[in-house]
């Protein structure tokens, strides 16, 4: 049985994982990690990058624990792990209550092998403790390139993971980003509190896959590419905002010989939850989307991928079309270039990139306000410091610099009033629920219906009143059967807004403003490598030898900056 206290050899666990051959840089990444080296790996969208800690880890006493901001990748990771007998426990906002605590008890058992969770389960302290009285063998970060992620303060929880570090003492830290330059990575490092000692990069290319650049494309010409594919062909076409795949989705379907789906952060997310099984069970043959499908999902058939145009970067552009032939069998990689392909992605990186003076307007809001603890939106500040609404965006960003510069400090409150409508009597409708959760559920809906502060069929819920009737049901799990009721039909159940809480930490405005130009002119060159790349209809070969000539002088700079001992280079 495997545990956090067993290990067994490299061809046992190559078996339990159904590994028949590794890759050559998958061999000498895995040596990195069995050496206790904190190792960083670079390499291609489905290449493989989770063997690199799984094998280590069941080779290795103590539990590995893998932070991920992605749910479907959690979620899908450990149901992998499970079919094959290796106990994993994931924590997450998408996990009832009473399946969190059970995982909880397993963890603290040491029953599990891996534990994947949400960065931001570390502001809860009863978790920080029960790693901290485990034997905790490997940290592993993925997605660590959202560490240098600015704007709108991009998972912030992720600063945390570094306190982590120091306080549970693993024996070595491994860091999955996206195509990462060195100034990523020094940031990754800041925030982790480590130094790399072994660095696994490969160029993101891959030889089946062909390279399209169409300038002046319009829809029409995505119209008739769509038309131009094999029945049968699965992809994904890419739009630049949520407005975009919305009237994109629209054009084409009526027209489509696939079947299509849309997929966007705006959406709900059961909406978003059953458009991604429909596509997983091949219900949906295209998706017209945002850049936030695909992530952690391997999707291996994926015959094209298809941007509407330019990103922000060649290094997001590469990731994102690198989701196209996984499989390994020809697949299409396509950019479309419209007349005013420029306009969004130059709104995107000033909105990553805000001037000192905007940085200095939204600080002296916070600093010259009454209350101590500011409660505001951001359209309020945008309007207040800034002059109008529209600058939104970039308040968001201005609040996410002046967090790191420990100049305000900042915070969600959530909601704790609800507003319930009546809509059925549980007791007449075919509940789901066990009978020990079904007296719990219909407990609650009595004591709502009883003192709820009741304007005909709509109730005035106060959570803390709830807590306080009921204190030996955690408050977490009395939500949880408001949503049930919700599920059943029973109640419609909508929070109030979060609050956004504001603290100033000092009264004087002082940042690093090297920094930030540092930070702009390496967001401007990433995108100005995306311009070239998009300037002509270059043929595949042309596209390969530029993507592998630009990710090729960022390895020799990534390399140049890790300590690498001569064993772990390749």
């Amino acid at each position: 049985m495997i545990t956090a206290h067993t290990a067994i050899d490299l061809e046992r666990a190559c078996k339990v994982l159904g590994i028949e051959n590794l890759r050559p840089a998958q061999e000498e990444a895995i040596q990195s990690v069995l050496q206790d080296k904190h190792t960083l790996t670079v390499l291609p969208t489905g290449y493989g990058k989770t063997v690199i800690f799984q094998l280590p880890a069941l080779m290795s006493k103590g539990v590995t624990v893998v932070f991920s901001p992605l749910i479907a990748l959690m979620s899908d990771q450990v149901a992998k792990l499970g079919k094959v007998g290796i106990p994993a426990r994931a924590l997450h906002s998408g996990i009832q209550a009473k399946a969190q605590d059970r995982a909880m008890a397993d963890i603290k058992a040491g029953q599990v092998k891996f534990v994947y969770c949400a960065p931001e389960r570390l502001n809860r302290s009863d978790f920080v403790g029960a790693l901290q009285a485990l034997p905790i063998a490997r940290i592993v970060v993925d997605e660590a390139h959202v560490m240098d992620e600015w704007e709108g303060d991009f998972r912030p929880a992720y600063a945390k993971i570094g306190e982590a570090v120091s306080q549970v003492h693993p024996r070595s830290v491994i860091a999955a980003p996206a195509p990462a330059g060195p100034r990523t990575v020094r940031v990754i490092e800041a925030s982790l509190g480590i130094r790399f000692t072994a660095l696994h990069v490969l160029p993101p290319d891959r030889d089946n896959l062909t390279y399209r650049v169409v300038n002046g494309g319009s829809w029409a010409s995505i119209r008739e590419f769509l038309h131009d594919q094999p029945t049968g062909h699965r992809g994904a076409i890419y739009c630049s905002t949520v407005r975009e795949v919305e009237k994109l989705f629209a054009s084409l379907q009526p027209q489509a010989k696939q079947r299509l789906g849309k997929y966007h952060g705006q959406m709900a997310i059961n909406r978003r939850e059953a458009i991604q099984e429909a596509f997983g069970k091949n219900e949906v043959d295209v998706m017209v989307c945002t850049n936030a499908f695909g992530l952690g999902i391997d999707y291996p058939d994926l015959r094209f991928v298809v941007h509407t145009g330019l990103c922000t970067s060649l290094d997001q552009y590469v990731q994102e079309q690198g989701r196209a032939g996984r499989d390994g069998k020809p697949s299409t990689c396509v950019l479309f270039v419209p007349p005013d392909a420029r306009s969004t992605p130059e709104y995107f990186l000033k909105i990553k990139n805000p001037t000192v003076n905007h940085i200095k307007a939204v600080f002296m809001y916070y600093a010259t306000h009454k209350a101590s603890v500011v409660r505001d939106s951001a359209s309020l500040v945008a309007r207040e410091a800034l002059g109008h609404e529209s600058q939104e965006p970039i308040v968001n960003t201005c609040k996410a610099v002046l967090r790191r510069a420990n100049l305000i400090n900042t915070w969600r409150d959530p909601a704790k009033a609800r507003t319930v409508t009546f809509l059925a009597n549980p007791r007449t409708l075919n509940l789901p629920w066990r009978a020990d959760k079904q007296a719990l559920v219909l407990r609650v809906y009595d004591w709502i219906d009883r003192w709820g502060e009741r304007d005909g069929e709509t109730v005035r819920l106060k959570i803390e009143s709830l807590v306080a009737a009921m204190p030996e049901i955690p408050e977490t799990r009395l939500v949880q059967y408001l949503l049930d009721l919700k599920k059943v039909g029973a109640l419609d159940v909508e929070a109030d807004a979060t609050q956004y809480c504001t603290r100033v930490q000092t009264r004087e405005f002082k940042i690093d403003e090297d920094e930030l130009e540092e930070k702009r002119k390496n967001d401007w060159a990433k995108y100005t490598a995306m311009l070239e790349y998009a300037s002509y209809e270059r043929s595949t070969d042309e596209a390969r030898e530029f993507i592998r000539s630009y990710f090729q002088t960022e390895e020799m700079q990534l390399r140049a900056m890790v300590d690498q001992t001569p064993e772990a280079m390749w």
